[in-house]
């Protein structure tokens, strides 16, 4: 029995490459510049979060340890 896509592998990267838009390549870098800048955010407010910048200044901060 004969694969009939095994012929049209070669040419994948063609069909791909007419097929996407010609933006396309910026408008990904974009969106991966906004998801690394959410990520450092996100990552950023956690880490003031546990400091406790959220609170008062003189409140005791409780310390837990888990495990």
């Amino acid at each position: 029995m004969s694969n009939s896509t095994h012929y049209f592998r070669p040419l994948q990267s063609a069909v791909l490459a007419r097929s996407t838009p010609p933006g396309m390549d910026r408008e990904r870098e974009a969106e991966n510049k906004q998801r690394d800048g959410d990520k450092r955010l996100q990552r950023a407010l956690a880490e003031a979060f546990q400091r406790g910048d959220h609170l008062p200044a003189g409140t005791v901060v409780p310390l837990t340890l888990i495990g």
